[in-house]
């Protein structure tokens, strides 16, 4: 047998830790649970998991594992963010995860409360276990890089949805308030939206009863231009 040229050393925990992201009354949030087991048990933390080598086949996989048996969710969109590894982020040994982010509109979250997941503010998480508060860091700054560039804040909303709704959605993923008829203009200009030729219910309004035109995502796409400027 031939010789490690090497030395000898003990295999790395590899696991996958997934920052769900929705939106709660226009207010960005993420999916975390207590630890049912030791290191940290009953600590509150994001949903993750260890890879299955016998089972798992790629890291996907391993994504659609943890989700499914974590929280109850399937069908979700997933964009891996970055690995992190350390030798000191596990206590029992040198560890590496895979970051990923989800999103997710609040109404599909059903399943992960039923798993005994809960919500807290992307700003004001408590502490997580391990790292998991440096992890959701690397995931809320790459949401909110591409939500000034991208489509990806309409992850959040339902099929149909308002212009003021798909406002509030890209005001709470970018963290900034923007201006609403520069936003309702340039949504428009990029042909990202078709209205659906349906009105919201009536709402009150200071004109009396208010509808809103509903519309549908046309594209998902990443564009050159920020809704920044």
């Amino acid at each position: 047998m031939p010789t490690n040229p090497y030395g000898s050393f003990d295999a790395p925990i590899v696991t996958v830790d997934v920052v769900v992201f929705t939106l709660d009354q226009g207010n960005l949030k993420t999916l975390v649970q207590p630890r049912i087991r030791e290191p940290y048990k009953g600590v509150t933390g994001l949903v993750g998991g260890w890879v299955h080598t016998n089972e798992d086949e790629d890291d996907e996989a391993v994504v659609e594992r943890v989700l499914r048996k974590k929280a109850g969710l399937e069908d979700v969109y997933v964009e891996q963010v970055r690995s992190v590894g350390s030798a000191t982020r596990h206590p029992d040994g040198w560890s590496w995860t895979i970051v990923y982010m989800a999103i997710l509109p609040i109404e599909r979250l059903q399943p992960a409360f039923d798993h005994g997941c809960h919500l807290v503010s992307v700003d004001e998480p408590g502490s997580l276990a391990f790292d998991h508060n440096r992890l959701l860091g690397f995931a809320l700054e790459r949401l909110r890089a591409k939500g000034a560039y991208s489509t990806i804040p309409m992850e959040f909303l339902p099929d149909e949805f308002s212009m003021r709704e798909l406002l509030a959605a890209y005001e709470a993923v970018m963290g900034e308030k923007l201006d609403e008829g520069s936003f309702r203009r340039k949504i428009v200009e990029l042909g990202l939206v078709e209205s659906t030729g349906r009105k919201s219910k009536p709402r009150e309004g200071h004109g009396g009863q208010r509808s809103a035109t509903m519309f549908r995502a046309t594209v998902k796409k990443t564009f050159d231009r920020s809704f920044r400027r």
